[in-house]
Order: structure tokens, then sequence, then C-alpha cells
């Protein structure tokens, strides 16, 4: 289940892992 790029933004991600952020930094850039 992964949301868009553009909608990673407004995504719950603050509210995953932590280590999801460090894996996906290029993504969402």
């Amino acid at each position: 289940m992964r949301a868009p790029e553009a909608g990673e933004r407004t995504w719950p991600d603050l509210h995953a892992t932590p280590s999801k952020k460090l894996r996906e930094p290029k993504r969402t850039s």
C-alpha cells in the first residue's frame, strides 16, 4: 500500500517508523 509521491507528503509518514523515512528520503524528494 504505497501512496503516490505527491500524497506521501500528506501521508501519516510522521506516525510511521522513522527508519521508513530514512530509507525513502530520495523518494520523497
